[in-house]
């Protein structure tokens, strides 16, 4: 976290891509939040998890959110594995910071995992990187 703050601002002054704010109007109320997030996760769809973890985080607590991202964090093997990785050093980092950190944490987390640059959308195709994670 301490190198988030500069990479941020050399994302900036690099043009590179910035988190825009959450589209409001799209949040999903809080009693679908998690099956929006598990959904729009499943079909690696970029838009509908950003906004969907932004409700979910708002309202279910670490530990649930935190069994829905593992899920996620291992699903495929691009990034060697790192996308566990990210998950878990997420949460601990949130243990540490304070659960109400958490939104733009889990945005960011949540566009890690959804990362399968150069490709057709793992949900649509078979790719290598995502055969050991399919049920």
């Amino acid at each position: 976290m301490d190198y988030f703050k500069s990479a941020q601002s050399q994302d900036v002054k690099e043009g590179d891509w910035t988190m825009a704010a959450v589209d409001e109007s799209a949040v999903p109320p809080p009693h679908l939040a998690k099956r929006s997030f598990e959904e729009a996760m499943l079909k690696w769809d970029v838009e509908a998890a950003d906004v969907a973890i932004a409700g979910y985080v708002r309202s279910a607590g670490a530990n649930e959110v935190f069994e829905s991202m593992a899920r996620f964090g291992c699903r495929d093997f691009r990034s060697i594995g790192h996308k566990a990785i990210y998950v878990a050093n997420g949460f601990r980092t949130l243990q540490c910071i304070g659960w109400r950190y958490a939104e733009p944490v889990l945005r960011s987390l949540t566009y890690a995992l959804l990362n399968h640059t150069g490709e057709p959308n793992p949900s649509t195709s078979d790719l290598a990187a995502d055969r050991a994670g399919r049920v």
